[in-house]
């Protein structure tokens, strides 16, 4: 069963156009889970471009992908950064990248250049930092980095609140978010921008409830 990041990746490449195969994952008695990549992707009309892609890819940058093999690691509670990838004991296997250094499943080399592509939950701020981790995930097959900022925001500006999407539960969800005003087209960038942690009742406050009553508390 696909997991919930596994699931906005791939909702993300088919709004862009893109036709997505979602491998099989097969757990054997022995040898454990069978390691492949998430997702092959492949886009039937890719646009041309002199310039190669970036590292870091903008949700426009990934219309120029011909074909991709996909990684989701949805480690929403993290930043990909230096120091966390030096902590990895065995980094290929943390983050799944063995599977770039095989024959590419299912896709055709000469459909266009296959693209490796690692979707993380967020990268760090700082220029030096960002280097040094698109260094170390450039040595392993990594030719491009797609964050979670950047699916989820583009996903919200597709998605039609007059469009049902029943079949689609977490397209659906975040339609129902549009619908009642959670999720607003002027407000994603304010929205996905980094923010300093709020006190409960700075945070009670700002969805319109009173703050709590602290009387008689311990």
């Amino acid at each position: 069963m696909a997991s919930i990041s596994e699931t906005l990746v791939r909702e993300f490449f088919e709004f862009r156009g893109f036709l997505v195969r979602q491998l099989r994952k097969y757990v054997g008695r022995e040898r454990g889970e069978e390691r492949q990549v998430d997702l092959l992707v492949y886009n039937p009309h890719p646009e041309l471009g002199a310039d190669p892609l970036p590292m870091e890819l903008k949700a426009s940058d990934v219309n120029r992908i011909a074909q991709g093999e996909v990684v989701v690691k949805g480690w929403h509670s993290e930043t990909m950064s230096p120091s966390l990838l030096a902590g990895l004991d065995d980094l290929d296997k943390a983050l799944g990248l063995e599977v770039f250094r095989s024959v590419s499943q299912g896709l055709n080399v000469a459909h266009g250049p296959v693209t490796r592509i690692l979707v993380v939950p967020d990268l760090p701020t700082s220029a030096a930092a960002r280097a040094g981790v698109f260094d170390a995930l450039k040595k392993r097959g990594v030719d491009c980095v797609l964050t979670f900022r950047t699916v989820l925001s583009d996903l919200i500006s597709h998605i039609e609140c007059n469009r049902n999407y029943q079949r689609a539960d977490v397209i659906q969800v975040i339609r129902i978010l549009k619908v009642y005003g959670y999720l607003k087209e002027d407000a994603q960038l304010e929205f996905f921008q980094k923010r300093p942690r709020r006190g409960r009742s700075q945070a009670v406050e700002r969805i319109g409830m009173p703050p709590p009553d602290d009387k008689g508390e311990s």
